[in-house]
């Protein structure tokens, strides 16, 4: 709306158009007819038919995201980001200078309206729990009547932080996700004061003890951990959504080497390695399933990292037709790392073994190829070479479509037309 003011006061949708496509977010107005985030986009369609859907664009969100960020480290160099537009901000070193939390957030809200065009919402509280809360508390709310104005700031003071977690919903608390929210229900656990008043080892066996004592803490009210600004990546990675499911081997395993070399690239440019290959794949029925493989190298090289992905393609149970594939790396560390040449290997599966080895080989001794290829396509853009997994009938698909095509794939005339009817 910021850079077409023409659908302002409209309900946007942003998200794949397609059949099988997502809502990535949506305005209040659509809000109003019911739409909200992960919702298909059929489901969208048949509860606001006038929706107007637009295609994620990556790179402008990532243009605006670096601005955002350059305000906040304004107020404190006590950053936590949790996406492109959130973060944890710890002023208490700067009150001394710009006033109380409440003024500095007031000032950064004023800021941010006045150098970016945009709103945003703030909540103030002595931990991260209350402060998230606060925050989801200070955005306007839809009604089916109208979309109410939000506080823009909200401060929960500690006195009030036991009445605020006793309005609270199960899936209102942080890490509480619908699936543990209804395995709690069927533990016959439905607010946030039983599961506060709860013994942490009665839920052990169902969640698992990390999730168990970090949960009952945050029903508590107890969460100690600081801003951090130096919170480390913990993986990269890229997933697809495909217009239509893939049944052939040989398909998915040339989708998982094409995405495998896309998530090399982003290793390089954030001058990481990592040792750990995951392959994601979710079924027609949803369903979900992985599979890792695990090296005592680091690498970021665009085979291989490849071949282990599709290494990894045999390993996934046949249930049919695979609507998304996604590759992802993790066990990240700095990219400068050097690369052990003499291993061993306790894997006795020799297929494993030979792509390790090829692995290692491609990481160790390719250093200049790559250097080149990216300088190339630094210079020349993304489609300036390939690997013959890159190419396709309509040409070079090097870029994955994550940048701007997140939630799926887009709409066309034909499936438009089948949609309708």
């Amino acid at each position: 709306m910021l850079d077409e003011p023409s659908l302002r006061g409209r309900p946007v949708i942003v998200g794949g158009d397609g059949a099988r496509g997502v809502v990535a977010s949506c305005t209040y107005e659509a809000r109003q007819r019911g739409v909200h985030s992960a919702m298909s986009s059929i489901e969208a369609k048949r509860r606001c038919p006038d929706a107007v859907f637009v295609h994620g664009r990556f790179s402008r969100y990532e243009e605006i995201s670096t601005r955002f960020f350059e305000l906040l480290v304004a107020a404190t160099p006590l950053v936590e980001p949790l996406g492109l537009d959130e973060a944890f901000l710890d002023v208490t070193g700067s009150m001394a200078l710009l006033g109380s939390p409440e003024e500095i957030a007031w000032a950064l809200r004023e800021r941010v309206a006045a150098e970016l065009a945009l709103s945003c919402c703030i909540g103030i509280a002595h931990n991260k729990l209350f402060a998230k809360i606060a925050s989801r508390r200070a955005k306007p709310v839809a009604t089916p009547a109208r979309v109410e104005d939000g506080h823009g700031v909200v401060v929960t003071m500690p006195e009030d932080e036991a009445g605020v977690l006793a309005l609270l919903r199960l899936r209102d608390l942080w890490g509480v996700g619908p699936a543990t929210a209804a395995r709690l229900e069927r533990l016959g656990i439905g607010s946030v004061a039983e599961l506060a008043d709860l013994d942490v080892e009665l839920l052990v066996g169902h969640l698992g003890r990390a999730t168990a004592e970090r949960l009952t803490e945050l029903a508590r009210g107890i969460d100690d951990r600081p801003v951090s600004a130096s919170a480390q990546t913990k993986s990269i990675g890229h997933e697809e959504t495909f217009a239509v499911s893939v049944t052939a081997r040989a398909e998915l395993v040339r989708h998982a080497r094409r995405m495998g070399g896309a998530v090399a690239r982003g290793l390089r440019g954030a001058q990481l390695r990592a040792r750990c290959v995951t392959l994601k794949v979710k079924f027609d029925d949803f369903s979900i399933c992985s599979r890792s493989h695990t090296v005592d190298f680091g690498i970021d090289d665009d085979e291989a990292v490849a071949a282990i992905a599709s290494l990894l393609v045999p390993d996934v149970p046949e249930r049919g037709g695979v609507r998304l594939l996604g590759v992802a790396c993790s066990s990240l560390e700095a990219g400068e790392s050097a690369v052990q040449l003499a291993f061993e290997l306790s894997d006795p599966v020799e297929a494993r073994r030979a792509v390790d080895v090829a692995a290692r080989h491609r990481q160790g001794d390719l250093i200049a190829l790559r250097a080149a290829v990216d300088e190339l396509r630094r210079r020349h853009g993304p489609s300036a070479i390939a690997t013959a997994a890159e190419l396709s009938e309509s040409g070079i698909v090097v870029e994955p479509r994550r940048r701007e095509d997140a939630w799926g794939p887009r709409l066309d005339d034909d499936e438009d037309a089948a949609l309708r009817r």
